[in-house]
């Protein structure tokens, strides 16, 4: 068993909070339109891309990680909930759903 630096730890738990704090906006917009959109019953498309936006953070992670540490992982998990919030108001907006039969 290793030891854990805690002063480090904090600053990266404190940093994760900064950084995902801005980015409960855009994840609040997936939540409630992701789940209108399927109880009108159009659930492909926003599974589709909710899980493309996803697994968009294992590569994004990866690089930017690379480049600023840490942080980039964050950043990773911030943008793309931030884009599935996007993508699904998006969807809403549009309107397609209206056409679906439950």
């Amino acid at each position: 068993a290793g030891s854990v630096d805690m002063k480090k730890a904090t600053h990266d738990a404190a940093l994760y909070l900064r950084v995902i704090s801005i980015a409960q906006i855009g994840q609040s917009f997936e939540l409630i339109f992701e789940g209108a959109l399927g109880g009108a019953g159009y659930t492909l498309r926003p599974m589709v891309v909710s899980t493309l936006l996803t697994a968009l953070r294992i590569p994004l992670a990866a690089w930017w990680s690379g480049v600023v540490g840490v942080l980039g992982i964050w950043i990773a998990l911030s943008v793309t909930a931030a884009s599935r919030g996007v993508a699904m108001t998006w969807m809403w907006q549009r309107g397609r759903w209206r056409a679906e039969r439950v």
